[in-house]
C-alpha cells in the first residue's frame, strides 16, 4: 500500500465512524473548511524486523517484517463563546476519540482499509481552543496511530 492509500483509508474509516464530520483531508492543511474536520497526515513510514510494542501478535513471527505508517489524525470542532461552548466542546473530542479507539480494538483493519492498525493508540485531549483566520474559534483532538503490513522478501 500507499501513504495515500492509507492516509484516504484512515479518513474514511473516522469519518464513518464520526458522521457529523463535514470534511475529511488525506494530508495537511493550513487551513480547514467547515467543522468538525478530519485530517490525516502520514508523520513517517518505516520498515522494521518486528515492532512488539504496537504489534505483539504471535501470527507477526512468520514474516520478514513490517512496512509501517506512522499516522496523526486531527478533529477539530466548533467551540461556541463561554463555558458552556468551551465544555461542549471538550465533551465532543472526548466522544470522538472514544469512538476512533472503541472502533480500532474492535476491528484492526479498520473496516478493511488498512492491512492492520496497532491496537495502541494515543489521543491527546489537552490542545486549547484556537481562532482560525477566519475569527472561527475550535479546539482539536490529535490521536497517534500506527498502520503495518507484512513483508515478505523473496
Amino acid at each position: 500500500m500507499t501513504s495515500r492509500k492509507i492516509a484516504e483509508g484512515v479518513v474514511a474509516w473516522a469519518r464513518e465512524q464520526i458522521p457529523v464530520l463535514k470534511a475529511g483531508y488525506p494530508h495537511p492543511l493550513a487551513e480547514s473548511g467547515d467543522l468538525p474536520d478530519v485530517v490525516v497526515v502520514v508523520q513517517d513510514i518505516r520498515t522494521v524486523k518486528s515492532d512488539p510494542d504496537n504489534f505483539p501478535f504471535a501470527a507477526l513471527e512468520q514474516v520478514d517484517g513490517l512496512k509501517e505508517w506512522v499516522i496523526e489524525l486531527s478533529i477539530m470542532v466548533p467551540q461556541e463563546e463561554g463555558v458552556g461552548g468551551e465544555d461542549a466542546a471538550q465533551k465532543a473530542v472526548e466522544d470522538f476519540a472514544e469512538a476512533l479507539i472503541g472502533s480500532t480494538l474492535a476491528d484492526l483493519t479498520l473496516g478493511d482499509r488498512v492491512p492492520m492498525a496497532s491496537p495502541f493508540l494515543t489521543a491527546s485531549l489537552a490542545e486549547p481552543f484556537e481562532e482560525r483566520p477566519d475569527t472561527t474559534s475550535g479546539r482539536r483532538m490529535f490521536a497517534n496511530m500506527v498502520i503495518a503490513e507484512p513483508l515478505e522478501f523473496s
